[in-house]
């Protein structure tokens, strides 16, 4: 029965006929799914390298430039305490001030009320507090309800204008009002009625009148665009 077993394999085997071995194909999605994976390794690989570079060439062009430590308001002088060195990347045309002109700062005043961490440059100091010569401080008293309601701060620029109440005009014809352009330096905090006290700086020649109008409490005040810096 064994034999016969044997036998019957053999012969559905041919001699001499080569084994057949079946070849697995790979689908073609998986193909291109493999090769977009090694185009998408490829390009993160790229914006790597040019990552690295951008970022080499900019600690390249990093320079010693001064910054503020502290607060400092308008009109203050500069002191040592004040400024330190720091290593930034600047953009061609930014105006700052070099590391080493330190000596050259300090001494100087605030064009501004400046805050902590500003970069400084020539634009934000001046090399006097005001009032400077040709010009001189009047103290205004000014009610709430007549400041803007985003404030003022050292450095802004007002139009002080006359404006009568409408009982000294009752039998006189309207005239042009007088105008004041100031600069302020300072805002004081208001008292129990809401007055603050407001220093601001204005030419010479106009510094009577101005405290005159001051004085009868009949004015308004126009706050002007800010001046580019020099």
């Amino acid at each position: 029965m064994a034999t016969n077993l044997l036998s019957t394999k053999r012969k559905a085997e041919p001699a001499g006929e080569p084994v057949r071995t079946r070849l697995q194909t790979v689908p073609p999605t998986r193909q291109r799914r493999r090769a977009g994976l090694v185009a998408a390794a490829l390009l993160l690989a790229l914006l790597g390298a040019m990552a690295v570079t951008t970022i080499g060439a900019r600690l390249s062009d990093r320079q010693d430039v001064l910054v503020l430590l502290r607060d400092v308001p308008y009109g203050a002088v500069v002191s040592a305490g004040d400024i330190r060195t720091t290593a930034v990347a600047v953009e061609p045309g930014v105006d700052v001030i070099s590391g080493g002109d330190r000596s050259a700062v300090i001494g100087r005043v605030a064009g501004a009320d400046l805050a902590a961490g500003t970069l400084l440059s020539a634009g934000l100091l001046r090399d006097a507090a005001p009032p400077e010569p040709g010009d001189v401080l009047v103290p205004i008293a000014v009610p709430r309800d007549r400041l803007p309601a985003g404030g003022l701060v050292g450095g802004d620029r007002l139009d002080v204008v006359d404006a009568p109440t409408s009982a000294a005009l009752a039998n006189t014809p309207a005239p042009v009002p007088r105008t004041f352009t100031v600069e302020v330096v300072r805002l004081g905090e208001p008292d129990a009625n809401g007055v603050s006290m407001l220093d601001v700086v204005v030419a010479e020649g106009d510094g009577r009148a101005l405290a005159a109008l001051a004085a009868t409490g009949d004015f308004a005040l126009v706050l002007l665009p800010t001046e580019p810096a020099p």
